[in-house]
């Protein structure tokens, strides 16, 4: 496996839209997500690294307890690694973390160090420019909102006028295959899964986001959802090649649909990368053959 920059220079690019390096997780065994252990305790996320390119789509794949959702929630900073770094557009998001006890450079006012500030900035950047998308579409949307103002709230919340948000909210609906006119005056409760997800994603989109996350956005819905799910995000890379995109998986078969180039995860490990043919192909980790002999789809 290259590294994160041979990764990301073998797809045209000089630096990175979202870049892991050498990132470390440890959870206890009963104190759940965020209480790190000693270090005899078992790594959920092991020394990962990985680029996502400009308009590439990364498949993380593994099973349950491989790590995958933890690296990405690190990735998207929803969570906070032990060590290691998180890069968004060059810039680090986690560098007060990483430089932990090392003499600090020249402070701004209020002794606030520059570079600090810099990883401030950087994270604020991450937020506003990435769309996440979870595995349960209803954990999502507010119940006691509509759809439309549940699309259209990341925009109000930036302070952007209603009448704008909505429109732009009903754009995000189209985008994803559902009539505003007929989906936007709903409440959650009163769409199928496929539907809810797919109102989800629009919600993802709606601030138009250089990166998306998508973890398992496709588990928790039928087979035919889950069709149409694989069919709008070809239709969003489609309309927009310039979005990167992240999609956590568990099924291998899935993944020729959907992404240019998958990391497989084991034991919180990368235990092997390539392109999706190379992978699916002539997968050369015993996991990743038990994986592709597994593939459903």
């Amino acid at each position: 496996m290259g590294s994160v920059h041979e990764d990301a220079a073998s797809h045209g690019v000089g630096v990175p839209v979202l870049e892991v390096r050498h990132v470390v997780k440890t959870f206890s065994g009963g104190r759940g997500v965020g209480h790190a252990t000693s270090h005899d305790a078992p790594r959920a996320v092991d020394d990962v690294s990985f680029a996502v390119a400009a308009g590439e789509s990364l498949a993380v794949i593994g099973e349950s307890g491989s790590g995958k959702t933890t690296v990405t929630r690190i990735a998207f900073g929803l969570l906070s690694p032990d060590s290691g770094d998180v890069l968004f557009r060059g810039e680090s998001v986690d560098a007060t973390r990483r430089h932990r006890g090392v003499p600090r450079p020249g402070t701004l006012r209020h002794g606030v160090p520059r570079r600090d500030v810099a990883t401030a900035d950087a994270r604020r950047e991450l937020r506003l420019g990435s769309g996440i998308v979870f595995q349960d579409p209803f954990a999502s949307l507010d119940p006691r909102w509509r759809i439309r103002r549940s699309v259209a709230e990341p925009l109000t919340a930036r302070g952007i006028g209603r009448t704008d948000a909505l429109a732009r909210a009903d754009g995000a609906l189209r985008s994803v295959g559902l009539d505003p006119t007929l989906f936007g005056e709903r409440y959650p409760q009163d769409l199928s899964g496929g539907q809810a997800q797919r109102a989800a994603i629009a919600r993802a989109l709606v601030t138009r986001p250089r990166i998306l996350l998508a973890d398992e956005p496709m588990s928790a819905i039928d087979v035919t959802s889950r069709i149409q799910i694989l069919d709008t995000f070809r239709a969003i890379r489609a309309a927009d090649p310039s979005m990167a995109m992240v999609v956590v998986l568990h099924d291998l078969g899935i993944v020729r649909m959907i992404a240019d180039r998958v990391l497989v995860m084991h034991d919180g490990r990368i235990v092997e990368s390539g392109t999706v043919d190379a992978v699916l192909t002539a997968p050369r980790d015993p996991y990743t053959r038990t994986l592709v002999a597994a593939a459903t789809m």
